[in-house]
């Protein structure tokens, strides 16, 4: 996966949970079922995005073969 898409996905990832979180505690009030449900979606899809952060910063630390 070249970096540039990864880096896009991370923060598809970690602003579409923290949205869907925020949305979820705003939607509380009318129905919590659905407000707990998009809170939890909400950080799982964060948590996703933050591995994707510590799977791109491992990515730089391999070494690469020497150019030619």
């Amino acid at each position: 996966m070249k970096h540039a898409t990864l880096e896009r996905w991370i923060w598809v990832l970690l602003y579409g949970g923290v949205l869907a979180s925020m949305i979820g505690l705003w939607s509380m009030e009318r129905d919590a079922r659905l407000g707990w449900l998009l809170v939890g979606a909400g950080i799982t899809v964060t948590a996703l995005g933050v591995a994707g952060v510590a799977w791109r910063a491992r990515l730089d630390r391999k070494p690469r073969a020497p150019a030619r």
